[in-house]
């Protein structure tokens, strides 16, 4: 009985991730699976590819792996798609308590939508997705660290 326990519990796993795995999540760029935010480095720029620009669906999902933040110190990450010339803003959030991991959601639907229109003219641009420490006025810790995992850009359910 726990044999047969066991199977369906294993089929119902892979079922559920067969189902994520689909359509409702893009994958953009490639990605260094630990890629860090520090004072010393406090951005992260992920090219797009071109033909994936138009592919990009409606929300990105950050999940802070890991946080080193030992003075406690307010640190808020800023997200935006980034040409040449321009920045488009997709979001500021600040972590709270400010040394805890979290996964955070927000829609890129519009910010998409608004780029495309004004790049509409010149197909030549590279387009980075960034995510980006701001400097807050108390941030002067050195041993600052935000360890993230990829990026998930995904469909609004």
């Amino acid at each position: 009985m726990a044999h047969v326990l066991f199977f369906i519990l294993l089929t119902f796993a892979g079922l559920n991730c067969a189902n994520y795995n689909n359509k409702n999540v893009v994958s953009i760029a490639p990605f260094d699976r630990d890629s860090i935010l520090t004072l010393g480095a406090s951005l992260i720029r992920i090219p797009i590819k071109p033909e994936a620009i138009k592919r990009v669906p409606g929300k990105v999902t950050v999940r802070i792996k890991e946080v080193v933040n030992p003075n406690l110190s307010p640190v808020s990450v800023k997200l935006y798609f980034m040409t040449e010339e321009k920045n488009w803003d997709i979001a500021l959030f600040t972590l709270y308590p400010p040394d805890q991991p979290g996964t955070f959601v927000f829609r890129t639907n519009l910010v998409i939508e608004k780029m495309l229109k004004e790049l509409k003219n010149d197909k030549n641009d590279e387009v980075f997705f960034c995510l980006q420490l701001q400097n807050e006025k108390n941030l002067t810790d050195t041993s600052l660290l935000i360890k993230l995992s990829e990026p998930v850009f995904g469909n609004i359910r």
